[in-house]
């Protein structure tokens, strides 16, 4: 009698537990259905974090890398062959963007952020720089380089904020400059392949138009200048190579005036017309004592 009552007891247990179990497998503990997985995938991930990020093609190539740098994010993109052909990064400065040619693979222009502002440099396809544009704290500056990479003209801005324009030899020498002198007047500079002076054509305190030539002496003084006075008279003075005048030519309201100068620069001969028109020559000595005739 006991022993039946036993296996009644476990023959029950066993039931209840099947059929508990057949539940809650109807309840939702099947396998889950197509829509039900969608709607798992579609739920956004609050965050997704890692050091380097490839996407890659259907050939499984790398066309995209998103990573991590000193400086912070860096994005390369790639092309199908998985060379790189645009670099995103950051940099001590800011952002920086370098785009490389595709069939060199060498950078066709680079732009980044400087302590001053920008920067931007256009390569050949050599990679040798030709265009650099720069942002300082006088304002913008731009160069021009040859295929090499030599600077060939320079555009900038003065410390007085005027425009400034110089070409350079293959030297990188400059032989030819524009600009604004200290008074704000416009000037032009002409130099040799060592770098001094030929000609320059500038303003004088006045504000009249002079010109200039240099020889090849050391002191930097002009041999001959050209200059309209204040009372818009002429002048062409020459000089020696100490900077001494030698002969002078200048209009005046009664005429002409001729000067000849000793080595110290002291007129000792002067060959004008007087006050009424006539005529005169003078010969004079050093300390200006002499004598004028006139007809």
């Amino acid at each position: 009698m006991k022993t039946t009552r036993t296996g009644f007891l476990a023959g029950m247990f066993s039931g209840m537990f099947i059929l508990g179990l057949g539940m809650l497998m109807g309840l939702g503990l099947s396998e889950p259905s197509s829509d039900d997985t969608s709607a798992l995938i579609s739920q956004p991930q609050p965050n997704v974090q890692t050091q380097r990020l490839e996407i890659v093609d259907e050939a499984g190539t790398v066309v995209m890398v998103i990573g991590a740098n000193e400086q912070g994010g860096s994005l390369a993109v790639k092309n199908r062959w998985g060379h790189t052909v645009m670099l995103l990064s950051a940099a001590e400065q800011g952002g920086a963007l370098v785009v490389n040619q595709a069939e060199t693979m060498k950078p066709a222009f680079i732009a980044t952020a400087t302590s001053t502002g920008g920067a931007f440099q256009v390569m050949n396809r050599d990679g040798s720089r030709v265009v650099d544009m720069t942002a300082h704290e006088n304002g913008g500056r731009f160069n021009l380089a040859d295929q090499s990479g030599a600077r060939r003209i320079a555009m900038s801005i003065t410390e007085q904020g005027a425009g400034d324009i110089s070409t350079f030899n293959q030297l990188d020498v400059m032989n030819a400059r524009i600009f604004a002198d200290v008074a704000g007047a416009g000037a032009l500079e002409t130099y040799r392949k060592t770098g001094e002076r030929i000609i320059s054509l500038t303003s004088t305190v006045e504000g009249q138009g002079q010109i200039n030539t240099y020889g090849t002496h050391e002191n930097e003084k002009p041999l001959i200048t050209l200059t309209a006075t204040a009372n818009n008279e002429g002048q062409i003075y020459t000089y020696d190579h100490l900077g001494f005048p030698m002969i002078a030519l200048a209009s005046r309201t009664t005429g002409a005036s001729l000067r000849v100068f000793n080595q110290q620069g002291k007129p000792v001969i002067t060959l004008e017309p007087d006050d009424t028109g006539t005529g005169e020559v003078g010969l004079w000595r050093g300390d200006g004592s002499g004598k004028s005739w006139t007809p």
